[in-house]
């Protein structure tokens, strides 16, 4: 996990670095309007069981929270967790299931 976490901060460090040298021709004529403003990531990340580059692995922080938690290290945003009414379930192929239903029926079960 600490190996695919450094690989992501270093990843999202020179996305990040790249954008700021661009910083004016991204924001223009705006970077005025933005100043003093705060960023805010909204994110929802399932832990428990997930597949990882060697199989299933039970994880207790998230993939999708981890690269939250390195855009709000890297830039100073708030972090806002998305959480679900009725939890998905731990078990990863259950889990997947039920986000194939989701998919075909465009309804969520949370």
């Amino acid at each position: 996990m600490r190996q695919i976490k450094n690989e992501t901060d270093k990843k999202l460090k020179n996305f990040m670095l790249e954008k700021e040298k661009n910083k004016m021709s991204i924001l223009g004529t705006k970077e005025e309007t933005l100043k003093g403003k705060k960023s805010l990531v909204i994110y929802f990340s399932h832990t428990g069981e997930n597949y990882m580059s060697d199989g299933i692995r039970n994880i207790d922080k998230g993939n999708t929270e981890i690269v939250a938690e390195t855009i709000r290290d890297i830039t100073g945003a708030d972090l806002f967790k998305v959480e679900t009414v009725k939890e998905y379930p731990y078990n990863y192929k259950e889990c997947c299931d039920v986000a194939k239903e989701e998919l075909k029926t465009g309804e969520s079960q949370n």
